[in-house]
């Protein structure tokens, strides 16, 4: 604030190292909020199809599910290896998303797998959109129970955040992919280009 409206010459705050309060937040984050290494590895051998594959969309991702869930084929950019996110429950929910290339080629399977005429790129057996209810009752948690893991859908979100972390990705970069809202200064004076992002999702 005092940067921006000439009240001081310089922004003293970028001295200071949040580093260790950053380890010590997501150190509380309980172990049963996110999925561990060998979780995840597990996810991987056992994915048998696009639907479970949503589940790794998501944790490379950060989004919620009902922003996932709202993706229309228009949104996403293959080419260039991102996705808009036009509707969000939040302002900075609006945002760019990169598509890691470990989950790539899900992407371009539910985009390539569906009519022309469907506008989702989540659907049913019958090409609507995906709900929310379907995929967790049909979906979700049958493939968790097959896999005995008893998390809840929100857990890939905080399990993207904790891996971003870990692989030391600046925090404004974080809150940009997960559509966190900054603090002032950053709104007013960051700007992140979305090769930023792809770079830094592709660290997890």
């Amino acid at each position: 604030y005092a940067v921006i409206y000439n009240y001081a010459n310089e922004n003293y705050v970028s001295y200071i190292d949040l580093s260790k309060k950053r380890r010590e937040h997501y150190a509380k984050v309980k172990a049963k909020e996110i999925f561990t290494k060998d979780e995840i590895k597990l996810i991987w051998n056992r994915v048998e199809n696009k639907y479970d594959a949503i589940v790794l969309m998501l944790i490379y991702s950060g989004m919620r599910i009902g922003e996932l869930l709202n993706l229309k084929k228009e949104d996403i950019h293959l080419d260039e290896k991102y996705l808009e996110i036009t509707q969000s429950k939040t302002e900075a929910g609006v945002r760019s998303v990169p598509i890691a290339d470990k989950v790539f080629n899900f992407y371009k399977e539910w985009y390539d797998s569906s009519p022309d005429k469907v506008i989702y790129l989540l659907y049913d057996d019958n090409f609507d959109r995906l709900t929310y209810s379907q995929y967790i009752k049909k979906y979700y948690k049958p493939f968790m129970k097959k896999l005995r893991l008893f998390l809840t859908i929100h857990s890939c979100r905080h399990t993207c955040a904790t891996m971003l972390d870990a692989a030391n990705v600046n925090m404004e970069i974080i809150q940009n992919i997960l559509g966190h809202k900054n603090n002032m200064y950053f709104d007013y004076y960051t700007i992140v280009n979305i090769s930023e992002l792809i770079q830094a999702i592709n660290r997890i």
